[in-house]
């Protein structure tokens, strides 16, 4: 797909083709003026691209001082890429943002288990716990896409346990666990990092 500034594209086959699972790089600008860059999941939806970040991140500093960004996805092996300048609105209000958390989750392949069946699995049985990244504090209290919302409230802090950023330690803690008897739940945000 040729760049938007030296063609005219197609708004329906770019369309489809920001639907399909992809990255995309979302670029800033820092406090000392350096550009930052950082891969992401993205919804396209009416126009528009949907990212997750929270308060704690660079990428909502940045944006909050500064909301110029350039938007990049794209294919290499078939040569087409869509390059986007873009103003970002950050949404403050989570209720409003977890339908297109829970959109993006699934349209990554990563649908997984809704609320409901995360809380009746742990309800029905006192060997299951779930522990990953921000799950209970992060993204207002639900994980990045919202599936874990209202679980520490409701389970506590032993059975539902935010991690740090290292999904090797999360896997590795996960059949430590299995192998003791215990049921884990290892939630990764997204699988980049995992090699």
């Amino acid at each position: 797909m040729p760049r938007m500034a030296d063609a005219a594209p197609d708004i329906a086959s770019m369309d489809a083709w920001l639907a399909e699972p992809r990255n995309c790089i979302v670029i800033g600008v820092r406090a000392d003026g350096r550009p930052h860059g950082t891969p992401n999941w993205f919804l396209w939806r009416d126009g528009r691209f949907y990212v997750s970040t929270t308060r704690g991140r660079l990428k909502y500093r940045m944006f909050s001082r500064d909301p110029r960004a350039q938007i990049v996805v794209d294919e290499p092996l078939d040569f087409r890429y869509v390059m986007v300048d873009a103003t970002v609105e950050l949404i403050e209000d989570y209720e409003a943002g977890l339908p297109f958390f829970r959109d993006l989750r699934a349209k990554h392949g990563r649908g997984g288990a809704t609320d409901e069946e995360l809380r009746s699995e742990m309800e029905r049985d006192e060997r299951v716990f779930i522990f990953g990244e921000d799950i209970s504090v992060g993204y207002g209290g639900g994980g990045m896409f919202g599936a874990t919302r209202g679980l520490l409230n409701r389970f506590g802090p032993d059975r539902v346990i935010d991690t740090p950023l290292s999904e090797v330690a999360i896997a590795g803690a996960a059949l430590g666990a299995a192998m003791v008897g215990l049921r884990p739940i290892a939630e990764s945000m997204v699988g980049d990092f995992i090699s």
